[in-house]
C-alpha cells in the first residue's frame, strides 16, 4: 500500500504568502552557490525573476536577506545575510518535524487499514 500525507508549507505575513518552499530553494541555492544568477539557473526561473523575488521580500520584511556586489563576470556575487541563514534553518526544522510527524500518523494509518482488510 502506498499511502502518503501530503502538505505543503509558507510563511505569510498579514495574509500575504511570503516564502514558500520555491523561495525556500532559492534561498538556499543563492547561499551555495554565492550568485543569484547561478541559483536561478538551477532552479529554473530567470534572473530577473529571482532578483525581483529577493527584493519583495527584503522589502515586506524591510530588511535584507542577501548582500549583493558588483563586479563583472569574475567578482561580482552574493550571499546570505544572517536573517537569510536564520530563515533557511527555521524552514528546514519546521519540514523535519512536519514529516517526523506525518511519518507517524502515515505509519498508524497503513496500520489500520492493514487491519481493516483482513
Amino acid at each position: 500500500m502506498n499511502l502518503k500525507i501530503k502538505y505543503r508549507l509558507w510563511i505569510e505575513i498579514d495574509s500575504k504568502p511570503l516564502i514558500g518552499s520555491g523561495g525556500l530553494k532559492l534561498l538556499q541555492l543563492i547561499d551555495k552557490h554565492k550568485s543569484i544568477k547561478a541559483a536561478s539557473k538551477e532552479i529554473g526561473v530567470s534572473y530577473a525573476f529571482a532578483w525581483r523575488y529577493i527584493k519583495k521580500l527584503e522589502n515586506v520584511l524591510n530588511t535584507p536577506l542577501v548582500k549583493r556586489w558588483r563586479g563583472g563576470k569574475e567578482h561580482g556575487g552574493a550571499e546570505l545575510t544572517e536573517l537569510g541563514r536564520e530563515i533557511i534553518k527555521i524552514m528546514n526544522s519546521l519540514n523535519q518535524e512536519i514529516s517526523d510527524i506525518i511519518n507517524k500518523y502515515e505509519d498508524k494509518l497503513k496500520t489500520i487499514l492493514k487491519y481493516n482488510e483482513l
